[in-house]
């Protein structure tokens, strides 16, 4: 699934999506989307910081009501209340208000007349927490609150209480009172949460157990929970909790997040979104709104979905939803164009640069016809008066041109004067047109420039015979060898960056050394070029035939190896990070020791390429077919493989923590020694796979065919292998504390 934005949200406001797989009824995968929507309360920029409370407002997969939830401090308001001991602060919204009474610091006395209520003390501002709410050890509603239990939480009285149900007794047991969320192991919600027994194990895992209560997913009090959802333009006003200003007035943005969905089969749906969630920082002056959708999905990979569409719009002005998938189709079309779509535009831009080409040539011939025609007019008139004169005969002499514009001149200024202005503009058209490039480019030329050490950047060299040239270290940055022949040239340390080299005819070029960054080699032919130690950053060697090229040592990143044939090429010790090898054919290759840190092997045929030692860190490798390749004492941490096949593969001593292996097939593959912590493995078919001894720490393996194979020895605390095919596995010596392997 791939992410398309449209709109912006405002200086003042930051916008973020967030979205996750959950389990739906019976298991089935949810797709759990959440717009998170930052706004400042005085117009300020808003930096996103990840909060606790704010990663809580996403965990729901939905709410059956609307949460409004605000934090900050209460503030004494003596000009109101006389004293600075005690305040009443409140949110309003509409004709709906919370009012909440907040007392400085009060203890029990212990007198002869049994237990009463000291005097609050004046504060300066108090936090509206539940630490300051009534509660105590032991009282599930709030444990972490005071007025009850042992020492000093039994001792102090709450500082914040219900209006109407305040302490007046040591044995009242008031409901603690707050505008925050309540904490999920806290009642009224930990008690919805349901039985989690083996009945629900067998039956209801992944999903909730059948006495699950939806409601535990709303995180504000009872009273702050509104069974219509927020539209997004609400105003509120808030009492008391802000420092200067007592009574404080916000508004809702006026905003709405919607989001779309195209799936695999094209069809564009709207994805239903509710703002569930208004949480308002008095402290931080600012306020998230949370609007939050479900989908089914097929897969939890998501494979059925190709765009998640969102979108930011005005309440007041809402936006069909033809009007959003047009807008889609432009933004997909411009970011993640179609082969087709890109080979289109690529023959637009091709078509736009000749038509480009042609006007200039016209203007140039047109410029160029324009100086000829002012000067035969010129011409034409002189010999006329020369004629006139019986000086020569018309028809055999013809005076040089500047001696027939001075005779015009003296004859006519008026008309001299203009065809000298023209004359002049159409020199400096021409002039334009032709670039000043002087004399033009041959094969003795380069060689003579390159044996005086001149500079050649930017150069014209297209269709030149350059073969056999020895080019070591030449300035050659920016040429163009358009359809040139370079075969069996010497280019070792020659500056190539930004070269064109489309069409270019180099077998056997030595490229040695060389400085290639950004340099195209679009349908040339390098067959037996190589390129050992070359700078490669940038450089475009898609779709190229280089069997058995070297590429050994080679640095820069960013190349790319796209759809190239590389069949038996070697990478030896290459440093090329962020490459992109996506179907490129890399069978036999050798790779050892290579940097291929955040590389793109998607779809990559690698059977039998050599890896060993390889620096793999965050490498991409999705359905790449790299069977009976070697990874032996790899780097590929945070690697992702998924569906790829690898049978026969050898990870034997591979670092391979938070490796992504879903639905691979790894039959036979080795992974003796390696390290596998948080693996994920789930679907995977590891049938008769050697898993011996590695480490496999809290690795998910459910639902994956596990038959036949070798655990020996291995690591498996707290693994889940829920689901799991294991019959004729391999557990001898193997640690399986935590690990879950009901089926």
């Amino acid at each position: 699934m791939r992410l398309l934005h449209h709109g912006e949200a405002g200086k003042n406001a930051n916008l973020a999506w967030f979205h996750r797989i959950a389990p739906g009824k019976g298991g089935a995968p949810v797709l759990v989307l959440c717009g998170s929507l930052l706004v400042s309360h005085d117009g300020a920029t808003v930096a996103r910081e990840e909060t606790p409370r704010m990663a809580g407002h996403r965990k729901a997969p939905r709410k059956v009501a609307g949460d409004l939830l605000v934090s900050g401090r209460a503030w004494p308001n003596a000009a109101e209340y006389g004293h600075e001991r005690a305040v009443r602060i409140a949110v309003e919204q509409g004709r709906w208000r919370k009012e909440l009474a907040v007392f400085g610091d009060r203890l029990w006395h212990i007198g002869v007349l049994g237990a009463s209520i000291t005097e609050p003390v004046p504060f300066s501002s108090i936090p509206v927490i539940y630490e300051r709410a009534f509660g105590g050890t032991g009282y599930t509603p709030n444990p972490v609150g005071r007025g009850m239990g042992e020492g000093t939480q039994g001792d102090l009285l709450p500082n914040i209480e219900y209006p109407d149900h305040q302490v007046q007794l040591r044995t009242h047991r008031p409901p603690p009172a707050g505008f925050g969320p309540i904490p999920a192991s806290c009642n009224p919600r930990a008690e919805r949460l349901g039985t989690y027994d083996a009945a629900w194990l067998v039956q209801d895992w992944p999903g909730m157990p059948q006495d699950f209560d939806p409601r535990f997913w709303n995180e504000a009090p009872a009273d702050q929970q509104f069974p219509e959802f927020f539209k997004g333009d609400e105003r509120f006003t808030v009492l008391n909790m802000h420092q200067e200003k007592k009574r404080a007035e916000l508004s809702l943005p006026g905003k709405k997040l919607r989001a779309f969905l195209q799936r695999q089969d094209g069809a564009f749906a709207e994805m239903p979104l509710a703002l569930d969630t208004v949480d308002i920082d008095m402290e931080a002056g600012r306020t998230e709104l949370v609007w939050r959708g479900a989908a089914a999905v097929k897969s939890p990979r998501l494979r059925d979905i190709k765009f998640l569409f969102t979108a930011i719009e005005p309440l007041a002005a809402p936006v069909p939803l033809e009007t959003y998938r047009a807008q889609f189709e432009a933004r997909r079309r411009a970011t993640y164009p179609t082969r087709e779509e890109a080979q289109a535009d690529r023959e637009e831009a091709e078509a736009k640069r000749q038509k480009e080409a042609d006007a200039a040539k016209a203007k140039l011939e047109a410029s160029l016809k324009e100086a000829q025609d002012i000067t035969k007019a010129a011409n034409a008139f002189a010999a006329g008066q020369a004629a006139k004169a019986g000086k020569y005969p018309p028809a055999k002499h013809q005076p040089a041109q500047r001696d027939a514009m001075a005779l015009l001149a003296a004859h006519d200024p008026e008309k001299a004067a203009l065809l000298n202005t023209k004359l002049a503009s159409a020199a400096e058209s021409i002039k334009a047109a032709q670039g000043e490039k002087g004399p033009a480019w041959t094969r003795e030329r380069v060689a003579e420039a390159h044996a005086q050490g001149a500079s050649m950047a930017g150069v014209d060299l297209s269709g030149l015979d350059l073969s056999e040239l020895t080019l070591a270290g030449a300035q050659l940055s920016g040429a163009n060898f358009t359809g040139a022949n370079l075969s069996r040239c010497w280019l070792q340390q020659a500056h190539l960056e930004r070269a064109d080299f489309t069409d270019a005819i180099a077998e056997e070029a030595q490229f040695g050394g060389a400085h290639l960054a950004g340099a195209r080699f679009t349908g040339a032919n390098l067959k037996g070029a190589r390129f050992g130690e070359a700078g490669l950053a940038g450089a475009d060697f898609s779709k190229q035939t280089l069997p058995g090229a070297s590429f050994d040592r080679a640095h820069g990143a960013r190349a790319n190896f796209s759809e190239a044939n590389l069949a038996g090429a070697s990478f030896r010790g290459a440093t090329l990070p962020r490459a992109d090898f996506s179907k490129a054919n890399v069978t036999n290759a050798a790779f050892d020791n290579a940097v291929l840190t955040q590389a793109n092997f998607t779809e990559t045929l690698a059977e039998r390429a050599s890896f060993t030692r390889a620096d793999m860190v965050n490498l991409r490798a999705h359905q790449t077919n790299a069977q009976g390749a070697v990874f032996t004492d790899v780097r590929a941490e945070r690697s992702v493989w998924q569906r790829a096949l690898l049978g026969k593969a050898d990870f034997s001593r591979a670092a391979l923590n938070q490796a992504n292996f879903a639905e691979a097939v790894l039959e036979h593959a080795q992974f003796d020694r390696a390290l596998l912590e948080a693996a994920q493995f789930g679907s995977a078919d590891l049938r008769f796979a050697v898993v011996t001894n590695a480490k496999l720490v809290r690795a998910i393996l459910e639902r994956a065919d596990l038959r036949d194979a070798d655990f020996s020895g291995s690591n498996l605390y707290k693994a889940g292998l829920f689901a799991a095919a294991s019959s004729r596995i391999k557990l001898e010596g193997a640690f399986l504390a935590g690990t879950l392997m009901a089926s």
